[in-house]
């Protein structure tokens, strides 16, 4: 049997696939197959559906954050800076 913490990568991974994909909502069924796992993985690993969904929108969050941090590196402090 799998790790479980590599079925999380293997799900995270799976779930960021379909959202870039742009498929709009996506599914536990359409994630564990585009992982190639069991159903039930999702809740081995994550207890749900929707602590898998948090996670998810954590990266993105942090995605988010990094790529503005770098957009603004070298602006002036203040409102100048919002106008990005």
């Amino acid at each position: 049997m799998q790790n479980i913490e590599q079925s999380r990568i293997q799900l995270s991974q799976a779930a960021r696939r379909l959202v870039d994909a742009a498929r709009g909502d996506i599914g536990a069924a359409d994630v564990a197959a585009a992982a190639a796992l069991p159903f039930a993985s999702i809740a081995q690993a994550y207890g749900d559906f929707d602590t898998l969904l948090c996670e998810l929108l954590g990266q993105m969050y942090d995605e988010t954050r990094d790529l503005i941090a770098r957009m603004t590196l070298n602006m002036p402090a203040g409102r100048s800076r919002l106008q990005v």
